[in-house]
């Protein structure tokens, strides 16, 4: 497999990847079965890992020029957040450029202790692939992804039937289709509602997910081991992202240069709640439905309605209030 042939399924996963996952297992490898693609989460991720697969494979001698282990080492890399054999913005700078610029660059790029271009080229595709689903680790099975692309990549069989892929294929391209149209200013105020609230039904089914009794749905995505909030007359410090569900941003802590400060009974009810649920050092993302945010009449860019999806870092909270 050369290196342009590797951008080529780079760009095709990259398209394939935005429509599956826009929307750990206790067994061993060898103990692996149907029953653990139990929920769609798993499924997809099962899913992205055979095509991922197949797109390798057919693209040359994939056998002599592509390195599985160290795909795997990569994406695991990545994906749990350690220390990568190469930056990460380098990585993205290589697999975003011209077809011709990344043959070049993975030339003469430096990876760590890997020197050969199979080598390289097999590590910065995988911590590129991991790079893009970060985000949405809470809609990501990596257990499944590895076992879908080990069936795909050694030919063993694979847990799902042709028809069962296609359906999974079909259902999430529908429900990211949904998503993507709450942000059309076409539609109306009555159908964005539907689709908001139906995000929050389809989101509580997933593994990461917790619900608690207001509404209120969060995702634990680092656990700090600091101080908790006490009560919400507290003075917090954190940087924070916030998103509609369709992934687009409209706030940002970091586009504003500097962490916000505020105290917490000045907030909206779900961040109120969320905030204190962490100790310091921790990041949090939370979907927050409409009665715990803006509610029906919206703020500013924010649309009547809307359930958003904040990622929070609880970075200091006040002493002594």
């Amino acid at each position: 497999m050369d290196i342009k042939t590797v951008f080529k399924v780079k760009v095709m996963f990259s398209l394939m990847i935005a429509v599956l996952i826009l929307a750990g297992c206790s067994k061993k490898e060898s103990e692996f079965d149907k029953s653990f693609l139990n929920n769609r989460e798993r499924k997809e991720s099962y899913v992205v890992g055979t095509d991922l697969a197949m797109m390798i494979k057919s693209a040359g001698n994939y056998q002599e020029q592509f390195s599985k282990d160290i795909f795997f080492k990569g994406f695991s890399d990545r994906f749990e957040d350690l220390e990568l054999q190469i930056g990460i913005e380098g990585i993205r700078k290589i697999m975003n450029s011209a077809a011709d610029s990344v043959v070049v660059n993975m030339d003469t790029v430096k990876v760590g202790i890997y020197n050969t271009i199979k080598d390289k080229q097999s590590y910065i595709f995988g911590a590129f692939h991991a790079d893009m689903i970060a985000h949405s680790i809470e809609t990501f099975n990596f257990k499944a992804f590895q076992k879908g692309f080990n069936d795909e990549f050694d030919n063993i069989p694979r847990l799902l039937s042709d028809e069962e892929i296609r359906a999974v294929k079909e259902f999430s391209r529908k429900w990211v289709e949904k998503i993507m149209s709450s942000g059309d200013p076409a539609l109306s105020a009555e159908e964005k509602e539907k689709i908001y609230k139906e995000y929050l039904v389809e989101n509580s089914k997933r593994e990461m997910v917790k619900t608690l009794p207001s509404g209120l749905q969060y995702v634990v995505i680092k656990e700090g081991s600091g101080d908790k909030v006490p009560n919400d007359s507290t003075m917090v410090k954190v940087n924070y992202r916030a998103l509609f569900i369709d992934g687009r941003e409209f706030d940002s802590s970091f586009k504003k240069g500097q962490p916000a400060e505020f105290m917490l009974k000045y907030v909206i009810a779900g961040w109120r709640e969320g905030i204190q649920l962490m100790p310091v050092g921790s990041k949090y993302k939370f979907f927050i439905p409409a009665d715990l945010a803006y509610g029906k009449e919206g703020l500013q860019d924010v649309p009547p309605n809307a359930t958003l999806i904040f990622e929070v870092e609880l970075l200091d909270i006040a002493k002594n209030q």
